[in-house]
């Protein structure tokens, strides 16, 4: 353990060491006769990625793998994951693409999907709509665990290309594998019937959540305004009062 804390403690000295420092610090290691385990190796990555330290982390997987090291499927998510922070999404993609198909599972489809979500450029080019829709598909033929947070992701990105119905059709699916849609979903949908003035819909998602979701949902005001002006000028009170209610109750959830 003494001998594993003091190879982290070299690493960890790099600071913002320029590129080729880590590989040069673990030839260094190895040229002094030390050992290495593979496990420790990959807690060093994580701990380095914790700390933000992409770069080194990514350096050191890169390391692991010109050393013959075998990489698990874990690894591999961890790899896109640090590859899409440091290069961008296109390095993330073509590592992926590289992948052999045993190794292209949920965890791998779940990382380069979770990569489209955080690059925000990718989500507004049409064929990276595309591009997300096959990883999409794909990583929910793999998983058995239903994340609605990737769910969400695809839905908002059909949304801001107006394919409600895909949208509608997500939501739908998310649920029939009993994935309820949380406040993150119902706020999408209002944010796109109220940016179209589908008024009527935008209601129906406000009673709908209050009636599927115990999750806290704190509209805010400029949202609200704009519902109780379309109540008043339809001159609806009971209308006003059910989404109301509905309002109270998501507010106390």
């Amino acid at each position: 353990m003494g001998v594993a804390r003091a190879l982290y403690r070299r690493l960890s000295a790099l600071g913002g060491a320029p590129a080729g420092s880590v590989g040069g610090a673990m030839d260094e290691w190895v040229n002094q006769g030390m050992r290495l385990r593979p496990v420790n190796l990959l807690n060093y990555v994580r701990e380095l990625r914790n700390y933000k330290r992409f770069a080194q982390a990514l350096e050191l997987m890169e390391w692991m793998d010109t050393k013959g090291i075998h990489m698990t499927q874990s690894n591999h998510a961890i790899r896109i994951d640090l590859l899409s922070k440091t290069t961008g999404i296109d390095s993330a993609e073509g590592y992926f693409s590289n992948l052999p198909e045993s190794a292209k599972n949920y965890l791998t489809y779940g990382s380069l999907l979770n990569c489209y979500c955080k690059q925000k450029k990718a989500l507004d080019r049409l064929d990276d709509v595309g591009s997300m829709k096959i990883c999409y598909e794909e990583w929910q033929d793999q998983t058995m665990h239903h994340d609605i947070r990737l769910t969400n992701v695809m839905i908002g990105v059909y949304l801001r290309k107006n394919m409600v119905g895909d949208a509608l059709y997500l939501w739908e699916a998310a649920s029939r594998k009993g994935s309820e849609p949380n406040i993150k979903t119902f706020d999408l949908f209002v944010d796109y019937y109220l940016k179209n003035q589908e008024m009527e819909q935008a209601v129906k998602c406000v009673l709908t959540a209050a009636k599927k979701t115990k999750m806290e949902w704190r509209m805010d005001e400029k949202k609200v305004g704009i519902f109780l002006k379309y109540f008043e000028d339809k001159k609806d009170l009971e209308g006003y009062r059910r989404f109301q209610d509905a309002l109270r109750k998501l507010t106390h959830s």
